[in-house]
């Protein structure tokens, strides 16, 4: 008596296995993929938060200071900013935006000189953006445990690069 399996029979056995297989995969890409996200949202915080703060085109620098944190394994956290001109109507907006691993102390002791050789390296381009929006700033790192700079300078919002505006952002620190 023989128990080969006919070809119809294996035929379907490999479908079954690989639906199997698939529906496997699926699931640990969704387990994967949520996994990031927890752990996205996790390391996620807004380090600095500023709601209408009025300051002049290519003059005023905003900064602040944070801490890093040293993650697990590969994991690395980086900074960036997000926020809007409050009276904008939309059009390109060029800004410094950089982080430096620094005290604030040693940072308000720099001369301007020294703040655009460090921090004006990194702006982050134009954009046409509706509503005067900004985001981004290279989202640079990795943050590691210890003390950092953030600082910001507006060059042009709009096509004018003199003058005054009103801004809202936040610093933000997140996993990458």
């Amino acid at each position: 008596m023989t128990t080969e399996l006919s070809d119809q029979q294996q035929r379907g056995v490999r479908k079954r296995s690989q639906s199997t297989l698939l529906v496997v995969v699926i699931i640990l890409i969704f387990i994967g993929g949520t996994i990031y996200v927890v752990q996205r949202e996790q390391y996620t915080r807004v380090v600095y938060e500023i709601d209408g703060h009025t300051l002049e085109i290519g003059v005023d620098w905003l900064y602040g200071e944070f801490r890093g944190t040293d993650l697990p394994g590969d994991m690395y956290l980086m900074v960036g900013i997000v926020g809007e001109i409050a009276e904008g109507t939309g059009g390109s907006i060029r800004y410094n935006f950089d982080h430096r691993r620094m005290t604030l102390t040693e940072y308000l002791q720099l001369n301007e000189t020294e703040r655009e050789d460090l921090f004006g390296s990194s702006e982050a381009g134009e954009y046409g953006v509706p509503g005067t929006r900004f985001g981004g700033g290279g989202w640079g790192g990795p943050i590691r445990d210890d003390t950092y700079v953030w600082a910001l300078r507006f060059l042009e919002v709009g096509g004018a690069t003199s003058g005054n505006i009103t801004v809202s952002f936040r610093v933000i620190v997140r996993l990458i």
